[in-house]
Formats: structure tokens, C-alpha cells, sequence
């Protein structure tokens, strides 16, 4: 799905699924396709009719809140956490003994979450993370409206206040409306106001109840004595059953008579938070006025009506929508606003091309809290891909590795992709003179690929990238980033012979070319494959290592010659040298007299500049591949210390390998100490070939050394060998050749490359007629508008 949104054209139809592990993907689409009863649950799917990309914040009140509301988004997602700890620290700094964090994840049996002075604070603190995940997703809104409690957030992402402001505000409000009278109660009265208002007076109940919302054109809620709450309900009961009518969980009267005693010790603790309202950065609908306000009105009288004055919902929603605004997102602990938005888009006869879309966030309660991550992002992410929001899912992706996929550039061309649950722990091998059972043991020979019989063609395939292979961040030109270091097209071939021939004493690679250069642009992947073909003599063989481009054509990337070695199966295998098994390396460093006699001979070079030396010859060189420790030169000959301990990826990964790439991309590194004694200009090189490489034995010290000596005829030409602290020779390269960038005959592949198209105006000399009994055909795309 990464690669298909972030690289590929979107269309108008669009289909979305948040999911765990892929089986869930397979039972949402199943559902889907099958148009089976509740797949709306479990998938997103809309036609974009409109571009249209102004957003509604909507904050909903509190009475929702519940002991485990956004705790999976604590665990899951960065920005949410880190909002949540920033409320934290300012309750603590403003004096309050208990923790939002422990809080929001205490078990229900010791939950706190419905006292009022832990549920505002945490409501709002919820209603704020929520809105800077989905801003650091770069959803921002266009507006913002709140309800009640969720005024304060509101104002908060709209830049009138500041979030210590806000929740200095809901501090003291909850504080102090915990000091109102306990005899309260609030109901929801499915009936227009003036009607509720009428039958309140009717039933001399309009002294003890008031009207402490509206929500909709036919639905109030009243607060006030529970007595007179209770009276209302029977009278209801008795007379109007049809008219619906629900007693809230509330133990105080809000927005009610019930308020005024606290009017004047909330204006005390106001004069101690000095507000300094700003102008706001986008529109508040405000449901203390019923309309837009500009920001600054909102001051300590503003908040007061805001606990005191009926919430008017609906007159503000009605602005809103009048304003054309279609696409509102309800942050609440639970949704509760969406249902009053649709009944007030019904009730102003919107059609349906006005009537808004609006997307939840946290889900109700009774979902399992491990789903809660998951449905967030059905609710919000999937919701808003299939509206026709632009999602930049890098960002969505947040910590996690993405990284690109090959797909199928044909709508008609159909592969099968298996999932497993756990990878086989054998995969059957095409018939070989080896064991049937064969265990990808190889980084490098990851899949094997079905060839002919007796043809002599072995086969794999491999998909390289910077998150399965990290350490090739580290091996990169200055000018072009990250490269497929040539060594590793080495290792490959003897990977390929450790796989295809056993109980090999030696190995010699010969004529082998470096023809491509394979970069590896980030999230980006290659695949490569390697063919190994034998011939009619038993210890020759070819190889061939290629990139496989979206049309399946090949870009060839390095080639040459295999002979091999076979050791006497009598003979101790390890005295002999068999490059067969991964030996451990050990810590047995002592240098022995030949390589004394070379350092004895030689001047020691800074490891500075043997640094700058690389840099000055186009190369950027990370850890991974910087694990030549010292450099010592004298003319036309260099000599290295490489150290695998330099490295803790190399060191990690040398087991898995027969010559770890970084320390065959040293023996290479160190032609640049030779060079680097007469070198004046700043030149870029890459290698091109080798007339020769024989491994005699696979290197099993942390401390290696490497000779090289210049060839004094020809620029660019160099023999290498690769020694053990005791001068035992493990591998020689004869005949290395390196050559300057823009006289190397060799292609950049093609993957990475851009291509522009620009109109070009040319003058036409006089008018040309139409060629005879020529017909046109004239196409319209279907955006355009009509041309007569």
C-alpha cells in the first residue's frame, strides 16, 4: 500500500483497510467484495467527487469519558504520547497531586476517570493529543468548533489561547463546578426548544430546570434538580411516550441555575490566569454565541458563559455548514457530535451533494482497547484517503521502516504473493548432486529460482535495500548517495560456489567486470539476480549478477570466470584451507615477521587524511565501511590495519557471510593510499574489474592486513593481497583496475533517474493544409469543462 500511494496515480474509487496482522486485510476485503453484512466496520470505501480540502475540528464534550480512552495511542503513536506528557508536566507545575499518565492507564476497578476534576483535564488533555497526532500527520483544519468542555481545545488549536492557558481554565472549572450542588441531574429531550421551554413553563418547572443545550432543531438537553428531572420524566411517560427522553450519568446540573453559585470565585481565580485571548489563526464556531467569533472576545466573561449559558450547538453547526464546510472530524473520547450534524444537515434540507462527511476518531468503548490503534486509523487516515485527502503516509508510517515494492505496471498482469505466518524452516532445492533440503543461509541467496534440468544454470533472486541491509548507508559517493559497493558483487560469486560446489580447498574468479553502477535511493528497492552457470568441466563455471527492471529487462551488473579447488575429503579440512564453513573469528591478533617487516618499511599515514583521501576521490564512506583502523605508504605501495571491531555491524554480520563485504571493500579502499602520495586533483573513481581473485582461505581474525602495490606503468592498476596478523596469505586480487567517473565506460541504471517533459514554441511559416480524406479523432477528459 506504501508503494501503490506514495508512486502511483490515485483514482477517484478508492478502498481502505487498517489492519493487524494480513489475515485481517484478507477477511475486510473478503467482506467487501462479498458485500457482506457489516464490512463498512472493517473497511473505507468512497468515490472523491470533489476536491474540496477544508476540514472541521470538532471537540465533543465531556460525559463520554471513560478509563482507558486513547491508551493504545499512548503505546502506538510518538506525537500523541508526547502531548500527553506535556499536559502532564503543566498539571504538576500548576499543583495538582495526581498523574494524567497513571491516570489514563489505571485498571477500570481503580479508575478515578469519572470524578469531574480528573475528567476534564483528561478530556481535554486526550482532545489535544489527539489533534497534534493528526497535525503532525499534516491534517490540519480549517475551523474548529467545540462543545462545551471541548470549546477549550478548540481555542487551543485555533491560536486564541495557549495550552497552559486552556488548561488552567479547565482546572479551575472543574474544580469549582465540583462545589456546585450535588442534586443535579441532566437528561436529553428529543423535542425543538421553544416546545421545551414551553412545557417546562407549563409545568412550573422552569425555575428548578433550564434548557442547558441544544443540539439539534429537535433535541435539548435540561438540567437542573434531579427531583424536577425525574417529574419531567413521568410527565413524559404518562403523556408523550413518542417523544424521546434519556437521563444522563451526572451528578451535577451544568449549564444550569445550579452554576451561579461559583460566578464569582471563578472571575476571583480568572484575575490570578490573566488570559491574553490572541486573534484566531483560522475560524471558532463558538456554541456559547451560536456563530463565528474573532478570538479576542473570548476572555474570562467568554468562559464564564461557557459554564454558565446553554451550549448552542446548532446554531453554530448551522453557520458552519451554511459557510460550506463538508468534511468535519469529531474528536471526542467517544463519538458523540456525529449523529446531531447529520440530523441538523437533514433539517436544513441540504442536498446530498452539501450534506457533510464526518469522520470519528477514538472509538466507542465497548471496542477491545488492543483494536483501539487500529480503528483510529480506519477512522481517520483510511476515512480521509477515500475522501480524497491528501495522505503523506511517510509521516503516518512514523518510526516504522517503510520502504518501496515492485508492482505490476499492467492492471491485467496477475502474480501470487503466499503469506506465511512463520517461514519454512527447509525449502526444497532443484535437483543438484547435494542434500534435497536446502536452507537460505546467505544473505545474498535469499530465493532460489526453478531452472532447466541438467542445464548447468543455477539461479536466485534477491531484493536489496537500506533496511534489510543497513550497513549500505554507509558505502556512498559524494555526489549521488548510497551505491552497491563492487566487493559485494565478489561476495556473491563466492557465495554462489560455497552453495554449488562442495569441499572446494581454493577458489579463483578471473576476467571479472564491474559494468554498472546500482544505486540505492532510500525506501527504494532492487532486485537483483544471480546466475551461476557450469560448464563441461567440472571446476569451471561462469556468473552473472544482473538488476531486474519493472519490465523484467536486465541491466547486467558484474560477470566472470569461477574455478575452483576440490580438496581430498581424506584430508583434515581445515589444514587444507576449505573455504566451506563459516569459521569463527577469533581474537588471535599477533602480527607476525612479514608484516613487521612491511611497517618496519613503510611511513605511518593519519588515519585523518587517509579519510580525506577517500572523500578526495568521491566516496563517503559511513561505520559500516570505515574499519580500516591505520595506514602506512611508501612509493607505490600501501599497506592497512582493518578491524572488524570498528564496526559493530560488520561484526554482527560476518558470520552470515564468506568475506564480509566491508573488509573486501577495504582491500579496495586501500589502492587510495598509493594514489593519494602523488595525487593533486580532486577526481572521482569507481572500479571497473580484476584481471584475477583467488581466495586460498576465508579470514577468521578481527585484525586483518592489506598490501597493495601501483602498478608503475599504468594509472588505476593494482594487486592487492589480504593477509592474518601473521602474514598468511587469505585472498590476492591481480590486476584491479579502477577508473575516473566520466571517462568509465559503464551506465547508471535507469531506476533512479527523472525525466521532464517541456514545451518547446516553435514559429510555423504560413498555414498547412490538412492532408485529404484525413480523419480526427478528438478527445475530452471527462475534469474538462463542456466547449461547444
Amino acid at each position: 500500500m506504501f508503494s501503490l500511494n506514495e508512486r502511483r496515480s490515485q483514482y477517484p474509487h478508492r478502498l481502505a483497510v487498517a489492519f493487524g496482522p494480513p489475515f485481517e486485510a484478507s477477511k475486510s476485503l473478503e467482506a467487501f467484495a462479498d458485500d457482506s453484512a457489516g464490512w463498512e466496520k472493517t473497511a473505507s470505501y468512497a468515490e472523491v467527487t470533489s476536491s474540496d480540502r477544508k476540514l472541521v475540528f470538532m471537540f465533543g464534550g465531556q460525559g463520554s469519558q471513560w478509563y482507558a480512552m486513547g491508551r493504545q495511542l499512548m503505546e502506538c503513536e510518538t506525537a500523541f504520547r508526547e502531548a500527553i506528557l506535556t499536559v502532564s508536566s503543566l498539571l504538576r507545575d500548576m499543583g495538582q497531586t495526581w498523574s494524567l499518565e497513571d491516570e489514563l492507564m489505571a485498571p477500570e476497578d481503580i479508575s478515578r476517570i469519572s470524578e469531574n476534576y480528573i475528567a476534564q483535564p483528561a478530556t481535554f488533555a486526550v482532545q489535544y493529543a489527539t489533534a497534534q497526532l493528526l497535525k503532525s500527520w499534516k491534517v490540519h483544519p480549517s475551523a474548529v468548533i467545540g462543545h462545551s468542555l471541548g470549546e477549550f481545545a478548540a481555542a487551543c488549536v485555533a491560536g486564541i489561547i495557549t495550552v497552559k492557558e486552556a488548561l488552567q481554565l479547565v482546572l479551575t472549572r472543574s474544580t469549582l463546578q465540583d462545589k456546585c450542588p450535588s442534586n443535579g441531574s441532566m437528561a436529553a429531550l428529543g423535542m425543538p426548544e421553544i416546545k421545551a421551554r414551553e412545557l417546562l413553563f407549563n409545568l412550573r418547572l422552569s425555575a428548578t430546570l433550564d434548557i442547558a443545550a441544544v443540539n439539534d432543531a429537535k433535541s435539548v438537553t435540561v438540567a437542573g434538580e434531579s427531583q424536577s428531572i425525574e417529574a419531567l420524566g413521568q410527565h413524559l411517560s404518562m403523556n408523550a411516550r413518542d417523544v424521546f427522553w434519556r437521563v444522563l450519568g451526572t451528578n451535577r446540573a451544568f449549564h444550569s441555575s445550579h452554576m451561579e453559585p461559583i460566578k464569582q470565585p471563578f472571575q476571583a481565580a480568572m484575575k490570578i490566569v490573566q488570559l491574553n485571548p490572541q486573534l484566531s489563526k483560522i475560524p471558532m464556531y463558538s456554541t456559547v454565541e451560536g456563530e463565528v467569533v474573532s478570538g479576542q472576545q473570548l476572555n474570562s466573561d467568554y468562559w464564564w458563559r461557557n459554564i454558565r449559558c446553554p451550549v448552542r450547538f446548532y446554531s453554530a453547526m448551522k453557520h458552519l455548514l451554511r459557510d460550506g464546510y463538508k468534511q468535519i472530524i469529531e474528536i471526542s473520547t467517544q463519538p458523540i457530535l456525529a449523529h446531531y450534524v447529520k440530523q441538523i444537515a437533514l433539517q436544513e434540507n441540504l442536498t446530498e451533494q452539501e450534506r457533510p462527511v464526518v469522520v470519528a476518531t477514538l472509538p466507542r468503548k465497548r471496542v477491545p482497547i488492543k483494536e483501539q490503534h487500529k480503528c483510529f486509523l480506519q477512522n481517520t487516515i483510511c476515512r480521509l484517503y477515500t475522501m480524497g485527502f491528501p495522505v503523506d503516509w511517510t509521516l503516518v508510517q512514523g518510526s516504522q521502516s517503510a520502504r518501496f515494492i515492485r508492482s505490476p505496471t499492467s492492471p491485467w498482469l496477475e502474480n501470487s504473493f503466499w503469506y506465511r505466518e512463520q517461514p519454512p524452516q527447509s525449502t526444497v532445492h532443484p535437483i543438484s548432486s547435494k542434500e534435497t533440503l536446502w536452507k537460505p543461509t546467505h544473505p545474498y541467496l535469499a530465493q532460489v529460482k526453478m531452472t532447466d534440468l541438467y542445464s548447468g544454470l543455477h539461479c536466485w533472486e534477491t531484493e536489496i535495500d537500506l533496511f534489510n541491509f543497513p550497513s549500505l548507508k554507509d558505502h556512498a559517493l559524494i555526489e549521488g548517495g548510497a551505491v552497491m559497493p563492487g566487493a559485494a558483487y565478489l561476495e556473491m560469486a563466492f557465495a554462489m560456489v560455497k552453495d554449488e560446489f562442495v569441499h572446494t580447498s581454493g577458489l579463483e574468479l578471473g576476467d571479472v567486470k564491474l559494468s554498472s553502477l546500482l544505486t540505492l535511493p532510500e525506501t527504494q528497492v532492487r532486485s537483483l539476480r544471480l546466475r551461476l552457470l557450469k560448464t563441461d568441466k567440472i571446476d569451471k563455471a561462469q556468473f552473472h549478477i544482473t538488476s531486474v527492471q519493472d519490465d523484467q529487462s536486465e541491466i547486467i551488473l558484474s560477470s566472470g570466470n569461477i574455478s575452483v579447488d576440490f580438496l581430498d575429503t581424506k584430508t583434515n579440512s581445515e589444514e587444507e584451507g576449505d573455504i566451506s564453513p563459516f569459521w569463527p573469528f577469533t581474537a588471535c591478533n599477533q602480527v607476525g615477521p612479514a608484516v613487521n617487516e612491511l611497517i618496519r618499511n613503510m611511513k605511518e599515514v593519519p588515519i585523518e587524511g587517509f579519510r580525506e583521501l577517500t572523500q578526495k576521490y568521491g566516496f563517503q564512506y559511513g561505520g559500516a565501511y570505515s574499519i580500516i583502523k591505520q595506514t602506512w605508504h611508501r612509493e607505490r605501495e600501501g599497506l592497512c590495519l582493518i578491524d572488524i571491531h570498528e564496526s559493530a555491524i560488520v561484526q554482527s554480520e560476518s558470520k552470515n557471510y564468506v568475506v564480509h563485504p566491508s573488509i573486501l571493500d577495504a582491500c579496495l579502499q586501500s589502492c587510495f593510499i598509493p594514489l593519494g602520495i602523488s595525487a593533486t586533483d580532486e577526481k572521482s573513481v569507481l572500479p571497473v574489474g580484476f584481471k584475477g581473485i583467488t581466495l586460498y582461505h576465508v579470514p577468521n581474525t578481527n585484525q586483518l592486513y592489506c598490501h597493495v602495490v601501483e602498478d608503475a606503468k599504468e594509472f588505476g592498476k593494482f594487486d592487492i593481497t589480504l593477509m592474518s596478523p601473521s602474514g598468511r596469505v587469505l585472498l590476492t586480487m591481480r590486476e584491479f583496475r579502477i577508473a575516473e567517473l566520466n571517462s568509465t565506460p559503464r551506465r547508471f541504471t535507469s531506476d533512479g533517474l527523472v525525466y521532464e517533459m517541456k514545451w518547446m514554441e516553435e514559429n510555423l511559416q504560413g498555414q498547412r493544409a490538412m492532408a485529404p480524406n484525413l480523419t480526427c479523432l478528438l478527445l475530452r477528459d471527462s475534469s474538462l469543462s463542456q466547449t461547444s
